[in-house]
């Protein structure tokens, strides 16, 4: 799956408080490392941390990079947006993650 940078950031922050079995954890952790940055993409997107909570990197360097996220780790993913939307604290800048995971996902179920 094509993701940007602001939507690996949103993803890795979406499951750094995820608790569950062991199986699934691994699978978050497998999942954060595809996420994460390697040092060629952090040489090219020359991050920094502008405040607290908030990174800033090079625009025109943000281009879509080929993530590997398989069927369990789309359902985990559905799962923790369908949380957020339902206790309400689903953001406007999750909207687009929610849309690409979860109404192309509809049997993740709410836990």
């Amino acid at each position: 799956m094509e993701l940007k940078v602001a939507e690996r950031l949103m993803l890795l922050n979406l499951l750094a408080p995820i608790e569950g079995d062991i199986t699934a954890l691994r699978l978050v952790r497998s999942l954060q490392v595809n996420l994460g940055f390697n040092e060629e993409e952090t040489a090219t997107l020359e991050f920094n941390q502008e405040t607290p909570g908030r990174v800033a990197w090079k625009q025109e360097a943000d281009v879509p990079t080929e993530i590997e996220i398989g069927p369990a780790a789309k359902a985990i993913i559905a799962t923790q947006l369908k949380k957020a939307s339902a206790t309400k604290s689903l953001s406007l800048q999750q909207l687009d993650l929610y849309e690409k995971f979860v109404e192309d996902d509809k049997e993740a179920p709410v836990e």
